[in-house]
């Protein structure tokens, strides 16, 4: 399972949609359609359930995401959430990098 970390998040968002709540998994089907539709070169999609942080991940707790990677840009990934929150549906987007082993040591 992965985990979303701090240090590795360049940018974010969130809104809550009114009224949305149980169709996280539509959302998640037309974010790939709409990426496949216009067949953005390199880019991969996956479904992927991923920690929001180490101690939810201790505790187990883990959301559904997808994740969206173009391959000539692989230290960066997008994280597309949608989570029902009482009536609304909370949908969120992290832009993530992950220094390279080099970049990790250098100084």
């Amino acid at each position: 399972m992965a985990k979303l970390k701090e240090e590795e998040i360049i940018d974010r968002w969130s809104v809550l949609i009114e009224g949305a709540n149980g169709r996280g998994k539509e959302l998640f089907k037309k974010v790939d359609e709409n990426l496949k539709e216009i067949k953005a070169p390199k880019v991969e999609i996956l479904l992927k359930e991923v920690s929001p942080s180490l101690m939810r991940k201790k505790r187990g707790e883990k959301r559904t995401f997808l994740v969206v990677q173009n391959t000539y840009l692989k230290n960066y990934l997008m994280y597309i959430g949608a989570a029902d929150y009482g009536k609304q549906l909370f949908v969120s987007w992290y832009l993530t990098m992950e220094p390279s082993a080099l970049q990790k040591f250098s100084p």
